[in-house]
């Protein structure tokens, strides 16, 4: 990849180097004849010569020759050209010889390494055979009477050993100095790249601005809090995505007084249209001197860390209401039996009328529900007694559906899709409360469709843990009617249910097995768009020892 880049860009410098030498020496040769009043033919030959020359650079720069090479070539090419020039133009004394400047420089540029030197070392060689050429009187007489050439051999090699010396002095510092910006500059995009990543494992958003509020950069953790591309942010304001934390608030006057605010909460809506709650820190962004340049926005997705600490403080109230209303329910337990004993033998011996007998009855009715209630309590307090086994999930799955087919009149508008793959995917569980905790949550989606939808299982694992362990996520989405914020805050309080029939037990009692098992029951819900339980256990991917 480097080395396409490098040769894109000599390629670049290589194509407009010709460009300008056609511009330069057509202006120059071309004025020549009228400004020296010389005769006007060698003067255009020579610009034919370039033309032509250019032409046979062009088909080159098609080929696989190596443009450092074909660069050596044309440079080379100038030289000699350019000694030609000189030869009618006045010799080693010509004005032309400034040309000899240009192509040391734009070699040095161009190619790089050494080459300024190389070409100042030709360029020294053409002169002086012209100054050699010149002491012999070989040069054109028209020429010589026109400009008084000197054969002095003296004073031909002192102009010679001069201008020689400073076209390799100017050969040398091109390089120099070529090389250094060179060097200097990798040094840089070695900089640049390593900030950049650096800022990229950052899993925080990270974006700074100009004085103006104006987003110039952004990081990767940004583009995923926000759902916004770097694209789509940078050169805009960056209130538009996060918000104003302060009312009123000025950029300008922000940067310029170096100033900050400590971290702020405030929701912030992403570009899916999903809410989040964001806290951030922003602050100047200042430089060497202490001026303000712009501004320093760093930035955290908190809406996962209320979530888990609203479970906490749920999963607390709830584990001491259980534990409180289990050992009531030992307690309960055996008056309630000799209550319902007493009304059936009561409703045996004695001769009641229609309404005793209704009463008696919604008594007992009513010692049922309570027993049953009781009975959850009682198995929920239990449920981390219960031997745990490496266990097939899909397995499990899969017969909890079967189960459910069975035991439920499900009409042909109501449709199971099983998703994720064969691979069998392990966790140590208890079989039979974890099936007691699916059937539940596939027991209350039938509910929700009303006879007509679909609910989807699946099954994956993802390696995604807090402490790095692989965990076993089982998802269960149905597109039945959905549920209120209200109703999702209250969704796993004992007794709260919505069924005419419910006792309130069942997500209670889910929830506590599954954190039983040291995983999560998470629910997404929203009015009109279908509801997904999620279950996580942590996984067993090692198998067990024979």
């Amino acid at each position: 990849m480097k080395a396409l880049s490098d040769r894109r860009e000599r390629l670049s410098k290589i194509k407009w180097i010709m460009m300008g030498r056609l511009v330069l020496i057509s202006a120059l040769l071309g004025a020549g004849p009228f400004v020296l009043g010389l005769s006007s033919t060698p003067f255009f030959f020579i610009i034919g010569i370039f033309y032509s020359a250019t032409v046979v650079y062009g088909l080159l720069l098609k080929t696989s020759l190596s443009l450092r090479v074909q660069a050596y070539g044309q440079f080379l090419m100038d030289s000699v050209i350019i000694t030609a020039i000189l030869s009618f133009t006045g010799g080693i004394d010509s004005n032309f010889v400034l040309l000899y400047v240009l192509t040391i420089f734009f070699s040095s540029t161009v190619i790089g390494g050494q080459a300024g030197l190389v070409i100042a070392v030709c360029c020294c060689a053409m002169y002086s055979a012209l100054g050699i050429v010149q002491c012999f009187g070989v040069i054109s007489r028209g020429v010589h009477s026109y400009f008084m050439l000197s054969g002095d051999p003296l004073y031909v090699a002192y102009i010679v050993m001069a201008r020689a010396t400073i076209f390799c002095i100017l050969g040398y510092l091109g390089d120099f100095l070529v090389n250094s910006l060179n060097r200097n500059r990798l040094e840089l995009e070695e900089l640049r790249k390593l900030n950049e990543k650096i800022l990229s494992q950052i899993k925080s958003g990270l974006i700074t601005t100009d004085a103006f509020g104006k987003i110039i950069f952004v990081n990767s953790a940004a583009e995923q809090i926000t759902g916004y591309r770097r694209d789509e942010m940078l050169g805009k304001s960056w209130q538009l995505f996060l918000g104003r934390p302060v009312q009123d608030i000025d950029d300008r006057w922000l940067a310029e007084e170096a100033r900050s605010f400590t971290r702020c909460e405030i929701p912030v809506r992403t570009k899916g249209g999903a809410e989040i709650l964001v806290g951030f820190t922003v602050s100047s962004l200042l430089d060497s001197d202490g001026s303000g340049l712009g501004l320093l926005i760093l930035f955290r997705d908190l809406t996962q860390v209320h979530r888990m600490e609203e479970r906490m403080r749920k999963a607390d109230r709830l584990s001491a209401a259980g534990s409180i209303l289990a050992s009531i329910a030992h307690e309960v337990r055996t008056p309630l039996s000799a209550i319902r004993g007493a009304v059936e033998v009561l409703g045996e011996t004695l001769k009641v009328g229609k309404d005793q007998q209704r009463l008696m009855n919604v008594i007992l009715k009513e010692s049922d529900r309570l027993n049953r209630i009781v009975s959850d309590f009682i198995r929920c307090n239990d449920s981390r007694l219960g031997s745990r086994t490496r266990e097939d999930m899909g397995r499990i799955i899969d017969e909890v559906i079967a189960l459910i087919a069975q035991g439920r009149k499900i009409t042909d508008d109501v449709t199971f899709a099983r998703e994720g793959g064969d691979a069998p995917v392990y966790a140590r569980v208890d079989a039979y409360q974890i099936k007691q905790v699916m059937v539940n949550i596939l027991n209350n989606a039938l509910d929700a469709l009303h006879g007509r939808g679909t609910v989807s299982v699946g099954i994956a694992r993802d390696r995604s843990g807090g402490d790095g362990k692989p965990l076993v996520r089982i998802r269960f989405a149905d597109t039945g009617e959905g549920m209120s914020t209200e109703r999702m805050a209250h969704l796993f309080d004992p007794f709260f249910s919505t069924k005419e029939s419910g006792t309130g037990m069942g997500l209670f009692i889910a929830e506590r097995i599954v954190r039983s098992h040291g995983g999560q029951l998470e629910v997404e819900s929203r009015e009109g768009g279908g509801t997904v339980f999620t279950i996580t256990l942590p996984s067993d991917d090692i198998p067990e020892k024979r």
